[in-house]
């Protein structure tokens, strides 16, 4: 029956609406060109505006995706979608509202793309990927029937509507059976696809026995997330950007999920580790996003959610790789254990910078001794003083890491011989003494020192001790 029509609204760019009607209970028709045609239920008020009267409206499905749309009453509240169906792996999956995406090898086949939980629907299941096999849907009444069990699957007036391809008319139509039962299940349908030919086999029955429940289910391993540190995102301007995830098995696919957008990177080729997307844009103001990773054969992992730098962030840190960390020589008054500072402390660092290093290697081999080594606790400390009649050059490489963002950078650290360093730092306790510093343990030390540089047959072990015993006493002094 065709009821008369008392208004007609068209929504602005948000999907607001406002329809002015006289008090009463109404059923609204959402029609879009592209939209499949759904339906809401609202109420007009003498006092004021009702608002909270709204509705889903559901896109026609891609020319190759198959869309089950589930639509219900009032009671109950949440009614669940449920698909079975075959597997790249000639196995099973289940979508449902704890698993709402089925996915291999970085692919997505379907998907609960939309869970309603508050009365009426619409839910709607996608297939996205079609497989040859045979697929079942049915529903769970997941709010129960309630206390005095009237809010049943028989009695909540459900419907389920089946759409191949961009049609905007289903396929088939199930509508719930009605009756007194309380059961916990509708199993809808089979159906199995050939292509492009969909063959429906009803069913169309309330059971308390949830239907398939005795497959193989694809469920696989989780993959692995990546870890931050393994994370690097650069944000440049324009669409130059590019987010780099390493760690990574061969054939694995990393998801970026930004604005809406699911973008995968290629596969992790043979030999690499390291899966990299690129041309990306994220804004001058940065943004923030997340990242997945899918490894062969299982599902795909937990979502990390990235927070990426604004641009002037970024450049920041690239412009503080350049500046704050130069070649320079270790300090002469550095005690052997102590840590070498990399950075100019002249020069401001960005707040919450990370430096992790890399690596550290004698430009040359001069002997076998090792003066400097990178300590997974204190970075790069002097592991002893260098007796040799050369100073000692290394390269270390670092990571300067800012959240999700890091540059690399190169510096030469040089170590001074002892005979160069003792100089120096008699030098700096020169400048104290001439202060008015006049410690005893100090003025030893001192005295100590010149004696050595003074004799010219004092061998390599009287300098490392004058050294040794003037550092520790200047460490408390300057």
């Amino acid at each position: 029956m065709t009821s008369e029509i008392a208004g007609t609204v068209v929504t602005d760019a948000n999907g607001h609406y406002f329809a002015d009607l006289a008090p009463g209970i109404y059923t609204g028709q959402l029609v879009k060109q592209g939209f499949i045609t759904t339906y809401v239920v609202g109420v007009s008020l003498t006092t004021h505006k009702n608002l909270g009267q709204d509705a889903t409206a559901i896109k026609i499905p891609a020319a190759d995706e198959i869309r089950i749309v589930l639509t219900w009453g009032y009671q109950p509240f949440d009614e669940d979608s449920h698909l079975v169906g075959p597997t790249p792996n000639n196995r099973y999956f289940h979508t449902w509202y704890s698993d709402k995406k089925y996915e291999y090898n970085g692919e997505l086949y379907a998907d609960l793309d939309h869970d309603d939980v508050d009365s009426y629907g619409p839910e709607t299941t996608t297939i996205r990927k079609r497989i040859d096999g045979t697929y079942t849907f049915y529903v769970h009444n997941y709010s129960g029937n309630g206390p005095d069990n009237s809010n049943t699957l028989a009695a909540s007036d459900a419907k389920v509507e089946i759409y191949n391809g961009n049609n905007a008319s289903p396929v088939k139509t199930y509508h719930i059976p009605a009756g007194e039962g309380k059961e916990r299940y509708w199993y809808v349908f089979d159906m199995t696809v050939n292509g492009a030919e969909l063959t429906f086999e009803d069913k169309n029955e309330l059971t308390d026995r949830k239907p398939k429940a005795d497959l193989d289910f694809d469920n696989g391993p989780m993959s692995h997330a990546p870890y931050s540190e393994n994370i690097y995102i650069e944000n440049n301007p324009g669409a130059n950007d590019t987010v780099k995830v390493q760690g990574l098995s061969e054939g694995d696919i990393v998801s970026l999920y930004l604005e809406g957008r699911r973008i995968n990177s290629n596969p992790v080729q043979p030999g690499s580790d390291t899966a990299e997307l690129s041309n990306l844009d994220f804004g001058a103001a940065g943004s923030t996003a997340s990242l997945s990773v899918t490894s062969r054969g299982s599902r795909e992992s937990n979502l990390i959610q990235v927070t990426v730098l604004s641009e002037a962030k970024y450049a920041e840190l690239s412009a503080s790789a350049k500046d704050a960390f130069s070649d320079h020589e270790v300090p002469a008054t550095l005690s052997v254990g102590e840590s070498v500072y990399l950075a100019d402390p002249l020069k401001p660092l960005p707040e919450h910078l990370k430096i992790k290093v890399l690596g550290i290697e004698p430009v040359s081999t001069v002997n076998q001794a090792v003066y400097l080594d990178n300590n997974f606790y204190y970075g790069v400390t002097l592991e002893g003083y260098n007796g040799s009649n050369n100073p000692v050059q290394y390269k270390v490489s670092l990571e300067l890491r800012l959240g999700f963002s890091a540059v690399n950078k190169e510096l030469i650290l040089t170590v001074p011989t002892v005979f160069s360093a003792l100089q120096q730092s008699l030098a700096i306790a020169d400048q104290l003494l001439n202060s008015g510093l006049n410690d005893n343990r100090f003025l030893h030390a001192r005295d100590f020192a010149d004696q050595v540089l003074q004799n010219q047959t004092a061998s390599t072990s009287d300098y490392i001790d004058a050294l040794i015993a003037l550092n520790g006493v200047l460490k408390g002094l300057i």
